[in-house]
């Protein structure tokens, strides 16, 4: 292929995975400011509680609609942890919050078929349950860390994980939270400063539905915009140069859950920019159950976010946080290739907006990169002004 025909490739191929999710992913942005709007943060933390079983699948069940990714649930495990919450009942909540989230079930129920939506959700609540039991149980309390990590932490994580540490849910600014300060001149060098946690948050519109969208198509978008952009970049790069005889070698072997394992583990990837990189490997050829193990690793950790976790949680935890995970994600993704019609849904989801023209995605789409646009002109513009 020439340049001009990979060009042409990859842009046709972002635009129709585009043309695909982006209905439902306004949709479950929508239903992610419901979220915001209906969970502050103090229910969280209510909910958290001591340690024991009960604490455990309440966070699990709480963090499946949750919007938060798997840096930004960094700082809200920390909050939770400072306020009494048992190391099993943290780990449940750092694993079940990142795999899933509004916007990413709805998205991988319009591109993956909805056997494959609603076994994810299940996944992630049954490792979340699982490996917060297991963290539980093996992790004394005198080896759980009392400390929190210290503020310039936050430094080493992008900006949804610092918009999240901050004003994570309906946090308000003399609450303390993961990077308090006492002094105003502290506030200023920590991740506080960013306007939309700080500044901004004396101002923020005081209309519930107001604000539901302000954090639906705001916030939101801030936080995952530039990830859905590299997600559909990546998923259109496989698309196009990776041929479907290739991966159909070893497609539907064991090798390819290692395989999805070993690049689910590292990378950071937040739920939904994971859905259409999956959905492209499956229409090559990967298993659903190697496309499930992906989807699990990869929203669930990676590098930057565990070196804090295991000042949250203690290392002890983190191993076996981390040992669980792989065994509960393999475990899962066998289970999945078990279940008859997986594949030929997730293709018929994938395929269907391949017949006529789909002008409610292509609006969809369309709306989608226009507020992408404003977000980034509204951050340049605050860069500049700053």
């Amino acid at each position: 292929m020439n340049i001009i025909e990979i060009s042409t490739g990859m842009i046709n191929s972002f635009w129709n995975i585009s043309v695909q999710m982006a209905p439902w992913l306004l949709l479950g942005f929508v239903f992610a400011g419901v979220m915001y709007e209906l969970i502050p943060e103090s229910v969280m933390e209510k909910l958290a509680g001591k340690r024991g079983l009960g604490s455990i699948i309440k966070v699990s069940l709480l963090g499946i609609p949750l919007p938060i990714c798997s840096c930004g649930i960094v700082p809200v495990s920390a909050a939770l942890k400072k306020r009494g919450a048992g190391p099993g009942a943290v780990s449940a909540f750092l694993i079940t919050t990142p795999q899933t989230g509004a916007e990413s079930i709805a998205v991988t129920w319009s591109m993956l078929g909805w056997i494959f939506a609603l076994f994810r959700v299940a996944a992630a609540f049954l490792t979340g349950i699982i490996c917060g039991i297991a963290v539980e149980y093996f992790t004394p309390p005198h080896m759980v860390p009392d400390h929190q990590p210290e503020p310039e932490e936050c430094h080493n994580h992008d900006h949804h994980e610092e918009t999240e540490s901050c004003c994570s849910h309906n946090a308000e600014p003399e609450k303390e939270s993961y990077c308090s300060h006492e002094a105003e001149a502290a506030k200023e060098e920590s991740c506080c400063s960013k306007s939309s946690c700080c500044s901004e948050g004396h101002a923020k519109p005081q209309n519930a539905i107001v604000k539901l969208f302000a954090y639906a198509f705001g916030e939101l978008i801030e936080d995952l915009g530039n990830l859905l952009l590299i997600g559909l970049v990546v998923a259109a790069a496989i698309d196009v140069f990776i041929p479907k005889e290739f991966v159909t070698d070893f497609g539907d072997s064991p090798w390819a859950m290692l395989i999805m394992l070993a690049a689910g583990l590292p990378m950071y990837v937040c739920s939904t920019a994971s859905v259409p990189i999956a959905a492209t490997l499956m229409l090559k050829g990967i298993s659903p159950g190697a496309a499930l193990v992906f989807l699990v690793t990869g929203p669930a950790t990676n590098a930057a976010a565990l070196t804090a976790l295991s000042k949250i949680i203690g290392k002890r935890a983190l191993v076996i946080y981390l040992i669980t995970l792989i065994v509960l994600s393999l475990a899962c993704g066998f289970v999945l290739d078990l279940i008859p019609g997986v594949r030929s849904a997730a293709q018929e989801s994938m395929s269907h907006g391949e017949h006529g023209t789909n002008w409610i995605g292509i609006i969809s789409a369309i709306f989608l990169y226009l507020i992408i646009a404003r977000v980034w002109l509204i951050g340049l513009k605050r860069k500049f002004s700053a």
